[in-house]
């Protein structure tokens, strides 16, 4: 109401945001340390000692899902920091995860976008991008794409099989991370600001399609419908 500091907590070094699940937050400290703290009034709920600096954690159905820089992703329980599940990856984690109902999808610093089954861990599939992530996984309805500053299109996946399902293209190189949205219509929209060394900097928002049209064949040729 007013603007006052609610609470104040000395908690140590922190590298990146925090993950805020009703009045759960998890907080990633670099020596090691993942935290859960009441939101009301900043208590500690838990401490989870992971033994390599985490990401940025991610808490979302009763669990907390986060990578460490030993390469290592780990599944918590919210209510209490035990570990779940962990296992070995190809690389660390970019930023935080994307999740829906059946998967996990992860941006790795070694230019790879990975799909995880969300229960056991097991890998469903994985994509090479041409560019390095600047962010975690962004998904749009039934589709992913990964976050780049990059002039070329930016993929975007289908997410059950990872099938490329189109690209979402900007007029010259994006300066700051897109911000994804939907329109009170249903569509999806990014906003982008692109710019460059002329010093002529735009903003825009797009309600691109990301499917790519089926071609105009003969009715014999078409598979299936």
């Amino acid at each position: 109401e007013d603007g006052a500091v609610a609470w104040r907590k000395t908690v140590g070094p922190i590298e990146f945001p925090p993950s805020l699940d009703g009045d759960l937050l998890a907080v990633s400290l670099v020596d090691g340390r993942v935290i859960a703290l009441a939101l009301e009034d900043g208590s500690e709920r838990w401490t989870r000692n992971l033994h390599s600096s985490p990401g940025e954690p991610f808490v979302v159905g009763e669990r907390v899902y986060v990578g460490t820089q030993d390469k290592t992703f780990y599944v918590l329980y919210a209510s209490s920091g035990r570990v779940e599940d962990h296992r070995a990856i190809g690389s660390q984690v970019r930023g935080r995860v994307a999740i829906d109902d059946e998967r996990v999808y992860m941006a790795g610093l070694d230019n790879m976008l990975r799909a995880v089954r969300r229960r056991g861990g097991a890998l469903l599939w994985q994509k090479s991008l041409v560019y390095r992530p600047a962010a975690g996984p962004v998904l749009i309805g039934e589709m992913v794409l990964v976050p780049g500053y990059v002039e070329t299109p930016l993929p975007v996946f289908a997410v059950a099989t990872g099938a490329q399902a189109g690209a979402l293209g900007f007029d010259g190189s994006l300066v700051a991370l897109p911000v994804f949205t939907s329109l009170e219509d249903g569509r999806f929209a990014v906003i982008g600001i692109t710019g460059g060394l002329e010093n002529k900097w735009t903003i825009s928002l797009r309600t691109p399609p990301l499917v790519h049209p089926i071609a105009a064949q003969p009715l014999t040729v078409l598979p299936g419908e």
